[in-house]
């Protein structure tokens, strides 16, 4: 299915004094229409990639990509197999696949119109590509719960459980029936099926709950989180009417959040919940984030908060919540005056005009938590980018409108948080990148080990000699960009170099689809510039 390129030798860079090693593959000349799709594991043998297949012809932009082939490349980049997905009834569709501890699982589903139903299968793949049967373990009908489930899946961060959250779907199919579908009364409209599976595909619980409160109010699960002892972990959304209004006023007429954060904890198979109020007092909550902490299976949560209304990020909160349920640790702190004066110079600052007459700057909205990694030493570091897009549309002489949307990938906070929760320092890293239409090659890949933060992104070449203080030139020409590598440990000690320049492997480095497999091991995703032939990468940072 593929060919490789002839030449078998590679490009190895070693940096930051003998502590970090690079390889680079020789070109993966894909067939047209035929792309990696995913990285979804390596160990000492190689590495595990699937290739999704676009659909060609006349209207193929609107229809959606399908699973080609699970393929495996030695250690030293060599082709060991391609196995495409041959194994199932063509009416079989393939949702997704991971990798599951000693094997991968591949999750599909199967539609059924006559019945009204829908069937959730899984089956196992070991690692030489054999796949063994499907098996059901979810159907969804029309009689009890709906025609078809939208399903969100996520996995415990040592592989062994799996948790699907399976809601309320859209019929599988368009035109009129899809328009009697919606407007057909169901039953049990609030009720949400969670099924926590073991790494070998088998059924570790599964259960239907209603969210508290969700019939009076709109209330939707913006994360989910499964620890490897199976409890289930759930960021709630939950709107104070039901509509979905991000900002409303109080009594006073005072503009105020329209929404609040709550934690839901599902265990004991399914038959315990427990809910938590995220409560900072008089401050609002803008965004939050959940995790597991690897180190300890706690819960962690984290995110930007405001003190007045909706407008401006002032600081940030982090929480820990014990397998006992307690809340062990609870912090917040603002952003200090000079800290935030550093984001001015690529605009990411905003003034709270609302209800501060002296017009306080704060962070923009703009501002996520992207990543929590817990640290050995029992501190954490947490990431976040400035990220946003717009569209712009103009009209030719001859009524002819073209529109692009502009992606805009900027400076990324780093929050070290010390072993008793506290939040110690906060460190900017200058970034500007620019991409229009298409959003490939900015953002950043990122890792922990032995208790060091390790970031690497595309950026301008001008910027390599710039001190952190200063305005970063804007990286838009990425076929010409390098590929940084910042350093930070938790004493706040930054080193920066850079790894390879994009031009010299020929292909430019894709942040986004690159993947963190170990602590110390990151495979690297990069591409020819708006085609789908590539480089894979592997990094190695050693002790």
């Amino acid at each position: 299915m593929k060919r490789f390129f002839l030449l078998l030798t590679f490009v190895q860079v070693v940096a930051f004094a003998q502590n970090i090693k690079l390889t680079w593959s020789p070109e993966i000349d894909n067939k047209k229409r035929v792309y990696i799709n995913d990285i979804i594991h390596t160990d000492n043998t190689g590495i595990y990639y699937t290739t999704i297949e676009k659909k060609g012809g006349m209207f193929g932009y609107y229809k959606p990509a399908t699973f080609k082939s699970v393929d495996k490349i030695s250690s030293n980049f060599a082709p060991v197999f391609s196995k495409e997905f041959t194994a199932f009834d063509k009416d079989f569709a393939v949702q997704d696949i991971y990798y599951a501890k000693n094997n991968f699982l591949i999750f599909l589903s199967r539609h059924e119109k006559k019945s009204d139903e829908t069937k959730y299968y899984v089956a196992n793949m070991d690692m030489n590509g054999s796949v063994g049967t499907a098996k059901e373990y979810f159907t969804a009908n029309s009689a009890t719960f709906a025609e078809a489930a939208s399903n969100s899946f996520s996995y415990s961060y040592d592989s062994t459980k799996f948790l699907i959250l399976s809601e309320r779907g859209y019929v599988p199919y368009g035109g009129w029936g899809a328009y009697r579908h919606g407007n057909k009364a169901q039953k049990e409209d609030e009720k949400e099926i969670i099924t926590v599976l073991n790494s070998d595909g088998t059924k570790a619980w599964q259960k239907a709950i209603v969210i508290e409160n969700k019939e009076d109010r709109d209330i939707y699960i913006s994360q989910q989180a499964v620890a490897p002892n199976g409890d289930a972990f759930f960021l709630l959304k939950e709107y104070k009417d039901d509509k979905r209004r991000e900002t409303i006023r109080d009594e006073s007429g005072k503009k105020v959040p329209g929404y609040k954060y709550r934690l839901l904890k599902v265990s004991n198979n399914g038959n315990t919940l427990k809910y938590y109020d995220i409560n900072l007092g008089n401050l609002y909550l803008n965004s939050a984030d959940i995790k597991i902490n690897t180190q300890t299976n706690n819960l962690i949560c984290s995110g930007f908060y405001n003190d007045q209304d909706n407008e401006v990020l002032k600081g940030l909160f982090y929480l820990e919540i014990d397998n006992t349920g307690n809340i062990i640790k609870k912090n917040n702190k603002d952003f200090p005056d000079d800290f935030i004066a550093e984001f001015k110079k690529h605009k990411e600052t905003t003034k709270d005009r609302k209800n501060n007459p002296d017009k306080d700057d704060g962070l923009s909205k703009s501002f996520r938590v992207d990543k929590v990694y817990t640290r050995p030493d029992g501190g954490a570091f947490l990431l976040s980018e400035f990220y946003y897009s717009y569209r712009v549309c103009t009209t030719s002489s001859n009524g002819m409108t073209t529109c692009h949307v502009h992606y805009i990938s900027n400076d990324i906070l780093v929050v070290n948080i010390g072993a008793d929760g506290k939040i110690d320092w906060f460190h900017r890293i200058p970034k500007r990148q620019h991409e229009v239409d298409f959003y490939n090659f900015s953002s950043y890949v990122s890792t922990v080990y032995n208790n060091k933060l390790y970031i690497l992104f595309n950026d301008n070449p001008k910027n390599e000699d710039n001190e952190d203080d200063e305005k970063s030139a804007n990286t838009v020409r990425f076929k010409k960009s390098v590929c940084m590598i910042h350093a930070i440990d938790k004493d706040e000690k930054v080193t920066k170099q850079e790894l390879f320049k994009n031009d010299d492997i020929e292909t430019v480095l894709r942040p986004t689809s690159s993947r963190v497999m170990n602590d110390n091991v990151i495979i690297l995703y990069a591409e020819k510039f708006r085609d789908n032939d590539v480089k894979l990468g592997k990094i190695v940072i050693d002790k």
